[in-house]
């Protein structure tokens, strides 16, 4: 996945205007402000984002490597970006370019604990830095990229916790809040 950011103001310590191609996550934003606006190096045990002020401020490189897209044990699928590799298993959903064959949409139901990861259908290696659009899948050329990216993503799956889903409050009923979402307790 390729987003473009934008970011715009004046800091001492920020050098001239450029493009910068790291890998940023929306959870670096905290640790990166922090530093950025106090000074104050933010590293908290389970913090998930980096400090990227560095690649802000003097256009140093990433201080992230990976970014977890998604496990989801409903629909047993799972996507890992590490470098330049993103790794997907499971069934990816619609789109005309890699479809796995016999693929049928997850069903509705509910686990009540992270399960394995998927390990039948759908595996795809894409270069996203060569193959932004992920035309080609590596996975077949590349099994030992594929089995070192699936290892990461059971690293992370063994620290998942089981997915909650409360029972709908009619009391969270937006028409209840002149029509908008929000704490309703």
């Amino acid at each position: 996945m390729k987003t473009r950011m934008f970011a715009w103001g004046t800091h001492p310590d920020v050098a001239k205007p450029r493009n910068w191609d790291g890998m940023w996550h929306v959870s670096d934003l905290l640790p990166t402000i922090v530093e950025g606006l106090a000074g104050v190096s933010v590293e908290a045990d389970g913090l998930d984002g980096v400090n990227q002020w560095p690649a802000i401020a003097a256009g140093e490189a990433s201080q992230r490597t990976e970014i977890l897209h998604n496990i989801d044990p409903i629909s047993r699928t799972a996507a890992l970006r590490v470098g330049s590799m993103k790794l997907l298993l499971g069934a990816i959903g619609y789109n005309d370019w890699a479809v796995p064959s016999g693929w049928t949409p997850p069903s509705s139901e509910q686990p009540p604990s992270p399960g394995p990861l998927p390990d039948d259908g759908f595996v795809g290696l894409f270069n996203i830095t060569a193959d932004p659009r992920e035309f080609h899948n590596l996975a077949a050329g590349m099994p030992d990229v594929v089995a070192k990216l699936r290892s990461r993503l059971q690293a992370y799956n063994a620290t998942a916790v089981p997915c909650r889903f409360p029972q709908p409050d009619p009391a969270a009923d937006p028409s209840k809040h002149g029509g908008a979402w929000g704490p309703w307790h």
